[in-house]
């Protein structure tokens, strides 16, 4: 596969020990198609991965961007996986 996009969210809520993460990724396959691959599951565990092929591009990060905005909104609350490390060296200043 080749990766076209990808992006790492993670979900930390330690007073309700909630570690989640959620990985995107947008590729095309051998055969030409355009997949949008998710993976999610609990931090350190090997999580579950979907795949859906697209012929079109275009469809496919369609997809990809809603699956990051639904993510990043305030209902989930996800953030992008470097977030968390910039935060976590402002506290220890």
């Amino acid at each position: 596969m080749n990766l076209l996009k990808s992006v790492s969210l993670a979900k930390r809520q330690p007073e309700k020990n909630m570690q989640r993460f959620y990985k995107l990724m947008l590729a095309r396959d051998l055969f030409g198609y355009f997949c949008v691959i998710r993976e999610w599951g609990r931090i350190g565990s090997a999580g579950q991965v979907k795949q859906d092929a697209f012929a079109c591009e275009e469809d496919a990060v369609k997809l990809f961007e809603r699956k990051k905005r639904e993510k990043l909104g305030k209902r989930k609350q996800y953030r992008i996986e470097g977030a968390f490390a910039e935060e976590e060296a402002a506290d220890r200043r």
